[in-house]
């Protein structure tokens, strides 16, 4: 187990209350991932050495993290269990924004919860642990980003409102 270092919050599209899916010092399972995939068309002509890929459509993000969540009894993390994944808004898109602490800010465009599992975790003392699982677009500094080598120069030059003022475009 790990303490997270990140603060993961989740608004939905139509302006209803965020959601704090992780905070500073929750426990977890493993360090985060910010995976990126795209899909291809592969291409391997008959008789050639090598084949080819081709790209279509746009990159993705797929998010996974659990959380160990402490609770003052076993009904308590029993309730919990069966309440909070259904709780969650799954139908429909918001941005995840994830915070580094004492760190850079990130909004992740375009983003769904896939799902939620929570099981009573049996070991120590009254406790659940909460897998998240979220879909993501395109992903954008939200503020104090740093400047390392192969940083986009879009990404240093952006002004947030004007981002933002133009969201169909993202």
């Amino acid at each position: 187990m790990i303490s997270s270092i990140h603060q993961i919050d989740f608004f939905p599209a139509d302006g209803s209350s965020s959601i704090r899916l992780l905070d500073y010092g929750d426990r977890m399972q493993d360090p985060l991932q910010f995976p990126v995939s795209i899909s291809v068309d592969s291409y391997a002509p008959i008789g050639q050495t090598y084949g080819i890929d081709i790209p279509k459509w746009g990159a993705r993000r797929a998010i996974d993290w659990s959380r160990r969540t402490e609770h003052a009894s076993h009904a308590a993390a029993a309730s919990y269990a069966m309440r909070h994944p259904a709780s969650m808004p799954y139908m429909q898109t918001g941005k995840l924004r994830v915070t580094v602490q004492g760190g850079e800010v990130w909004d992740f465009l375009d983003s769904v919860i896939l799902g939620c599992t929570s099981t009573q975790a049996f070991s120590g003392k009254f406790a659940t642990m909460t897998t998240y699982r979220i879909g993501a677009g395109k992903t954008v500094p939200a503020y104090a980003i740093a400047l390392t080598p192969g940083m986009p120069m879009e990404w240093i030059h952006q002004n947030w409102e004007t981002l933002t003022n133009h969201w169909e475009t993202y």
